[in-house]
């Protein structure tokens, strides 16, 4: 037989319960969450969604303004524009992986985003991820086996913006030697000083590659080589002295 005394101890636990629970969820929903980050009087949500929205006109204003405030606010911006920069839409990529690189300092999540966007469809989010990825320099060693494949089959100026990158990474990018020294020969007087520049900085006490750079300097087969190279000569400051 139960005890009437036991049911009558658990019922009151059971009352007590009854109460606490909505009281303390009560409290929970009273405790202030932290407030969303904002710029110009407008959250990040706001300026996340002008970003992502399409003009139906060529009037970009709209999306600089956007990328400019998310600039602004910084850190807090990488996380939704990690997400936009998942987009099917290919513009909005471009402008998610634009705004992701000027956000400084780069995050490593923003380096693998970089890296990943050296594969996307789109020749303008290539472009853009390049040309972050130099600036990144060293630490941006993990986008080198993409970046080398772009030096061998991107076209003209994708080539050269990653043989740039992978040069600004210096001896880190020792696994695009081969690469690079194989765009030596290639018919693309342009490809040839990049990649020449690159190796400069790569392997800095190997002689050929800057001998070949004053080569063209001086003797290259037209202006526009010869101004190519004179370019890639002057980025190089002291790596490029003899």
């Amino acid at each position: 037989m139960q005890n009437p005394g036991k049911k009558l101890r658990i019922f009151p636990a059971f009352l007590c319960l009854w109460f606490v629970l909505p009281a303390s969820g009560q409290l929970l929903n009273s405790i202030p969450q932290p407030a969303e980050p904002s710029f110009e009087g407008h959250p990040l949500s706001y300026w996340v969604n002008l970003l992502k929205a399409e003009s139906r006109d060529e009037d970009q204003r709209p999306r600089r303004r956007a990328q400019a405030a998310l600039v602004a606010l910084g850190q807090p911006a990488v996380a939704p524009l990690l997400e936009l920069f998942r987009d099917k839409n290919g513009g909005v990529r471009l402008w998610a992986i634009g705004t992701l690189g000027q956000i400084q300092p780069p995050t490593n999540e923003t380096i693998k985003a970089l890296t990943r966007a050296l594969e996307d469809k789109d020749n303008r989010v290539q472009a853009v991820a390049v040309m972050f990825l130099r600036d990144v320099g060293r630490r941006g060693k993990e986008a080198v086996p993409e970046l080398t494949r772009m030096v061998q089959t991107a076209k003209p100026w994708n080539n050269y913006r990653a043989a740039e990158a992978l040069g600004s990474m210096g001896p880190g990018a020792r696994a695009a030697v081969p690469a690079l020294t194989a765009a030596l020969g290639s018919d693309d007087q342009a490809l040839v000083a990049h990649a020449a520049g690159a190796l400069c900085l790569i392997e800095p006490n190997n002689p050929k590659p800057r001998g070949l750079i004053i080569a063209q300097v001086k003797k290259g087969k037209d202006a526009q080589a010869r101004a190519t190279a004179a370019t890639v000569l002057g980025r190089l400051g002291e790596a490029g002295k003899p």
